[in-house]
């Protein structure tokens, strides 16, 4: 798909007529309507687009689609509606009022393009320029910043299940990657196996032991027939074999040419894998909220009479620490200028090198003391 890009449309005539008696002067959609939609071009999102190919639809109107279907919390079906029936929408993209909108299916795959050219914060960057030059913005003021938990969205899995769920997804994609070569080498048995996903507690205690020991002698065979020369060398570098390959090594070991559990030992958050359907979510614990996911780091505005407004926000792993956070978040705001004077936080970001840090860069850290749990303390 092609982009083939089109100048801001003008506002329709009956359109603004209708807007301005039914729309209040507050909202957003008039904001973005009246003040906002015409600085954005086509033409600065040409990269992420083939040469060739059918054209797409404007970059510009998904852009502003996607943040309305936040703002209302709609799915992709709802905010695709949305474009055909909601007025303010309409409104905001100077859409005619006869115009029908577009397939839903083309969100997720605007959100797809932006992804893989990493440009997630292409539009942000550039409402956050817009929004400083309406006076929104209040430049070295006060800011917060704080981390949430973004639970992924697989089951939480124990040991056993999670052993025989990374086999099971391996053999899956080797079975739709080398059919041939699955099935001349994966026993026939195994469907019975590993056909289905595993639920621990259905089982009996000795069906259990007997999985455990059946899935780490046969995961083990697995990697040995895949590690064979005669292998295929692009099946050894699939990523649920990766990840299979990586489970096997942080849960079993081989004792005496047997596979067995290994023992418990140190937890290891940074690298141990919880689900092969989200190898990158890793479990963390924040005062009494744990879970598995990732860690959403946002920074607003917090100054008397202004909008709160998002000026930093990220994804980060849910095992780094909020005082390492800090040094990327200070950092990607001073690329954007817009360092505030004052930082208010919680105690996961304060420590001797970040208040260092931050007076260096002319702000104050200002959050609790962190909690001395030394025994001298106590």
């Amino acid at each position: 798909m092609s982009l083939k890009p089109h100048p801001p449309r003008d506002m329709p005539i009956e359109l603004a007529q209708l807007g301005a008696k039914l729309l209040p002067p507050e909202s957003p959609y008039r904001l973005v309507g009246e003040r906002l939609y015409i600085k954005y071009r086509d033409e600065d999102y040409a990269d992420l687009y083939p040469a060739e190919g059918q054209p797409g639809l404007s970059p510009v109107d998904l852009a502003f689609v996607t943040a309305f279907q936040y703002l209302e919390d709609k799915s992709d079906r709802e905010a695709a509606e949305s474009v055909r029936l909601h007025l303010g929408w309409k409104y905001a993209l100077h859409l005619p009022l006869e115009y029908a909108g577009f397939n839903f299916s083309v969100l997720c795959e605007y959100r797809a393009r932006l992804v893989n050219h990493q440009a997630e914060a292409r539009v942000f960057e550039a409402l956050l320029q817009d929004l400083d030059g309406l006076g929104l913005l209040k430049r070295r003021g006060r800011q917060r910043t704080d981390s949430l938990a973004v639970v992924t969205c697989v089951r939480e899995l124990n040991r056993l299940e999670l052993v025989v769920e990374t086999l099971r997804v391996a053999v899956q994609t080797l079975l739709a990657t080398a059919p041939d070569w699955t099935r001349a080498t994966v026993p026939p048995t195994w469907e019975a196996r590993y056909g289905q996903r595993c639920i621990a507690e259905r089982l009996t205690e000795r069906e259990r032991a007997v999985l455990q020991s059946e899935t780490g002698r046969d995961g083990q065979w697995l990697l040995e027939r895949l590690a064979a020369a005669t292998t295929p060398t692009c099946l050894r570098q699939l990523p649920e074999v990766e990840v299979l390959r990586t489970v096997w090594e942080q849960q079993f070991i081989v004792r005496e040419q047997t596979v067995v559990w290994r023992e418990p030992g140190p937890y290891d958050g940074t690298t141990r894998i919880q689900s092969p359907h989200d190898p990158e979510a890793r479990y963390s614990k924040k005062h009494d909220q744990e879970w598995i996911g990732d860690k959403l780091q946002v920074t607003e505005t917090d100054d008397a009479g202004r909008p709160h407004l998002i000026v930093d926000i990220a994804l980060t792993s849910s095992v780094e620490s909020d005082q390492q956070a800090l040094g990327e978040i200070q950092a990607r705001q001073a690329e954007r200028a817009v360092l505030p004077s004052q930082r208010l936080v919680d105690q996961g970001y304060v420590s001797g090198a970040p208040l260092d840090a931050s007076a260096g860069r002319g702000e104050d850290l200002l959050g609790p003391a962190p909690t001395d749990h030394s025994p001298q303390s106590r």
